[in-house]
């Protein structure tokens, strides 16, 4: 954990620094300085990301085997090569019932790679045919993930400091180095919010159509375009909340039956699988609904200080939405992570909002901590996203 804590902290100073030597830059989007702070700034957590080996849960059991059955099929297959990619993997593979023979592994993950979204597809050729080193992905997806990332922070956020810490602090850090794929259409959902802004539809339509290329499910960010800059009154926020919790076996049925046509086919074949067992997501609706009062708190003065807190507030309340439903419809926290990704720009800016000074500082160390301890939780005890312990090799 001492190695993100560091990341973090470094990045984080160097946020300041930049922001004391030139805050110009920080704003000008055509600016070479500001730039040259968002890759400077991004670096540290990016090259943690990068140098990883074995670090986050689809890592080991997804990713590296998916790359050496392409591997196994570009060097033109056979037993040998099978037993030499796949009998290593024997141990990790074992513990999630996808190992009974190398061979067995070999088909299976050659079905994976079936239907691997094309823009991944293409960074994997691009690593076999340049000598098969998988650690050449990792880094391609970190810097992509990163960049976009920083990239929505330098131009989206006044408060960039903050927002480092709570894309680490909130998980979405950890969360990247686990679901790698759709962590990219996320980081580039990131990049598409400044286009719902600047009301620009076919640049963002370009977005979620690279976005796509990642990971298919990133077609649920087309409704923001249309509806995140509806300015709905937090009140009636939480009163469509409570309407959908309320209807959410309706609604569960008709999200069903849509999927499959609207190019969700893949995510369909969830539904009544074992993922279905999940259950209700009671602490991502619960952190939901907390961010929403929060920011709802500070709606009228936020939305004219920000051009982008309508737009991130009501992404957190689709996202809540798609938790309403958590109990009748499988994975509906992986639709979250798209819609409440903004969270960590959203939040610095309801507490850039507050007046009062002393306020401000008790309610940033507050939602500091809360977050800290989430971290704590999530990540230190109970592992999710298995990115402890950091490894190299």
């Amino acid at each position: 954990m001492l190695v993100y804590i560091a990341a973090t902290l470094i990045s984080c100073l160097l946020a300041v620094w930049c922001e004391k030597r030139n805050t110009d830059a920080l704003n000008a989007i055509d600016s070479k300085q500001r730039w040259g702070a968002l890759v400077l700034c991004s670096l540290p957590l990016i090259l943690v990301s990068a140098a990883r080996w074995g670090v986050g849960t689809d890592f080991l059991y997804t990713y590296l085997p998916e790359f050496r059955a392409l591997q196994w099929l570009r060097a033109g297959g056979g037993d040998a090569l099978c037993q030499e990619l796949f009998a290593p993997m024997r141990e990790d593979l074992t513990r999630w019932g996808l190992y009974e023979s190398p061979e067995s592994a070999l088909q299976f993950f050659l079905g994976v790679l079936d239907n691997c979204e094309p823009g991944y597809r293409v960074l994997m050729e691009a690593a076999v045919a340049l000598g098969g080193n998988f650690r050449l992905v990792i880094a391609a997806t970190s810097v992509i993930i990163g960049l976009c990332v920083y990239y929505a922070i330098f131009t989206q956020c006044s408060a960039p400091v903050l927002a480092i810490y709570l894309y680490v602090a909130s998980s979405n850090y950890f969360l990247s180095m686990n679901i790698i794929r759709q962590y990219i259409a996320i980081g580039i959902g990131l990049v598409a919010v400044q286009f719902i802004r600047e009301k620009r539809l076919f640049p963002f339509l370009a977005c979620v159509a690279v976005a796509m290329l990642f990971h298919t499910t990133a077609v649920v960010l087309l409704p923001c375009y249309f509806l995140c800059r509806v300015e709905l009154n937090p009140r009636y926020a939480l009163l469509l909340t409570a309407g959908v919790l309320a209807c959410s076996g309706v609604l569960g049925t008709a999200a069903a039956w849509l999927m499959p046509r609207i190019g969700l086919g893949y995510y369909a074949r969830y539904l009544g699988s074992a993922w279905s067992e999940d259950g209700f997501e009671t602490m991502f609706f619960v952190i939901n609904l907390c961010v929403l009062l929060f920011c709802g708190h500070y709606w009228n003065a936020a939305k004219q200080r920000c051009p982008y807190y309508v737009i991130w507030y009501n992404m957190t309340l689709l996202g809540t939405f798609a938790l309403a439903l958590s109990g009748v419809l499988p994975l509906m926290k992986r639709l979250n992570y798209y819609y409440a990704a903004p969270q960590f720009l959203l939040l610095p800016e309801a507490l850039q909002t507050e007046t009062d000074p002393h306020r401000r500082r008790i309610l940033t160390g507050l939602v500091a901590a809360a977050f800290a301890a989430e971290t704590l939780v999530a990540v230190v005890l109970l592992n999710k996203n298995e990115v402890l312990p950091y490894r190299l090799w």
